[in-house]
């Protein structure tokens, strides 16, 4: 029961936060419409999304229909994580305000490189709290078995830094590659 308690009360915080600051930009693009998405960039959205979703669904599915169990270690970790997710997610849109979009796209509007805040850290501290919270909802609903339902979202997370920092590269040029050398890591500190 507290697991399904702490699972509900993870996935509506991640919900809420994305319904949230999407909203927030969509008002804020009313005024400017941000650029073209490029292919890739719709791509990697929606199997992002997708990727998510299974991430979301498919260790309660494992729970119930596979008998997958989990214990209050697990559940304590995986609040731990996910709520981490959750609140690392929220300080990335909050750093880069006007920047934070749930569409992956240029934006000529707002021509500013974000460098501060978690950012200052990990180049995509938005895909890194995905990913934790992803992993913190499977091991809630079914324990450590579950971090594979994790995988896909890892993998398209990977996928979609690639497609994100060639747009980067383009809208920032120089200004880019320089903020790259300063802060190596992609969504773990001096790890990748």
């Amino acid at each position: 029961m507290i697991a399904a308690l702490v699972w509900t009360a993870l996935a509506v915080a991640v919900v809420v936060t994305e319904l949230r600051w999407a909203n927030r930009r969509r008002l804020a693009a009313s005024a400017a419409p941000p650029g073209a998405p490029l292919a890739a960039a719709r791509a990697s959205d929606e199997g992002l999304q997708a990727c998510f979703v299974l991430a979301l669904a498919g260790p309660v599915l494992s729970a119930v229909a596979l008998g997958w169990r989990t214990g209050p270690v697990w559940v304590s970790l995986g609040g731990l994580l996910g709520a981490s997710g959750v609140v690392l997610r929220v300080g990335a849109m909050r750093s880069l305000g006007g920047r934070y979009m749930l569409r992956l796209s240029e934006q000529p509007d707002d021509p500013r490189l974000v460098r501060d805040g978690c950012y200052a850290v990990v180049r995509h501290p938005g895909y890194t709290a995905l990913v934790l919270a992803a992993i913190g909802l499977g091991l809630v609903a079914a324990g450590p078995a579950a971090i594979v339902w994790s995988l896909p979202t890892l993998g398209l997370v990977a996928v979609r830094i690639r497609v994100e920092e060639r747009m980067l590269v383009r809208e920032f040029g120089a200004g880019y590659e320089e903020y790259r050398r300063a802060v190596p890591g992609r969504l773990v500190p001096h790890v990748w």
